[in-house]
């Protein structure tokens, strides 16, 4: 019986606090519009490097690679 209430009290807080964090993320949000075109930019610049169509592992390699100058 106690553990239950514990836990519903536990649950009671992570729902508090979460919703104060989604409050706080909607008040300091960035526009979508610019999340998109960035990604869009981003994109961008990727074909233009020929970098477009790597793979997890080929990337993973590259940072790996220029870490360990």
């Amino acid at each position: 019986m106690a553990s239950s209430i514990v836990k519903d009290r536990t649950n009671d807080i992570s729902k508090t606090k979460t919703i104060r964090i989604r409050e706080q993320l909607n008040t300091r949000s960035i526009p979508e519009d610019r999340g998109i075109k960035a990604m869009k930019e981003a994109s961008r610049i990727a074909e233009e490097r020929g970098i477009s169509n790597m793979s997890l592992e080929e990337i993973n390699a590259e940072i790996n690679a220029v870490r360990n100058r």
